[in-house]
């Protein structure tokens, strides 16, 4: 791998979820580079080419994001409901609570991504 497969490669693991040390062991067991200088071009690579990266990530991102979402908003409903009829009990507001975290955190993580491809 030389230069420009150098980026290809790294955008095309870090577009696959790959971590960042184990592409920086990959480019130095290369022979070209050391870890550290690796280490470096790999994060190089990444804030150049953060958009084409969240692209290839997007995919993953909705398929595990809008369920998430989904069963979240189900949870949390149930929740209100119970509360509302008085139905509740100590695993009805876990799993209500749960609910609202599954949301918000697939929402945040579905936000980030798509902040990324706008450029925000």
């Amino acid at each position: 791998m030389q230069g420009e497969n150098f980026v290809t490669y790294v955008i095309r693991q870090r577009g696959s979820f790959q971590s960042r040390d184990k592409i920086a062991k990959v480019l130095a067991n290369s022979g070209s580079l050391d870890y550290y200088q690796a280490q470096g071009f790999v994060r190089q690579v990444e804030s150049k080419y953060a958009r084409q990266i969240a692209l290839r990530q997007l995919p993953m991102v909705l398929v595990l994001g809008i369920p998430g979402i989904l069963v979240g908003l189900y949870l949390t409903i149930n929740l209100i409901l119970a509360l509302y009829l008085g139905l509740f009990g100590v695993a009805t507001i876990y799993l209500g609570l749960f609910g609202l975290a599954l949301t918000v955190a697939s929402g945040w993580g579905m936000l980030a991504v798509v902040l990324k491809i706008i450029g925000g």
